[in-house]
């Protein structure tokens, strides 16, 4: 808890200092809270919404953009109901192997019996 209090009151003063970008440090160097930068980005992705939900009821002023892990219409709609201004898709529609291994997996776990043939 005393980790998320001033995880809270460090984010106010990068706000307060108009920081126009706030970045994490994704390297192999561990943060002040002991966590490598993968595990830090893990965790902010597994909650990402509830994450985007936290910042906007923060009412700190700021426009928030919304990356990663929007791959249908309805986490489009599900961001933008958590508070994201803007949103980018990225993957979900320039990747094709990322589409085709998303189209293949939503039909295998539709238990389709009949082969599903992927085209170059």
């Amino acid at each position: 808890m005393q980790h998320e209090v001033l995880e809270q009151i460090r984010g106010k003063i990068l706000v307060s200092l108009n920081c126009e970008i706030i970045a994490i440090d994704g390297t192999n160097r561990k943060n002040a809270r002991g966590q490598y930068g993968c595990e830090f980005i893990a965790e902010v992705k597994e909650k990402s919404f509830d994450l985007l939900k936290e910042i906007r009821q923060a009412n700190l002023g700021r426009f928030i953009i919304c990356e990663g892990k929007i791959w249908t219409v309805e986490d489009a709609d599900k961001a933008f109901e958590s508070g994201a201004d803007s949103i980018v898709i990225g993957k979900a529609v320039t990747s094709p192997i990322s589409i085709t291994k998303r189209f293949v997996e939503q039909m295998k776990e539709r238990n389709h019996e009949k082969p599903v043939l992927c085209c170059r």
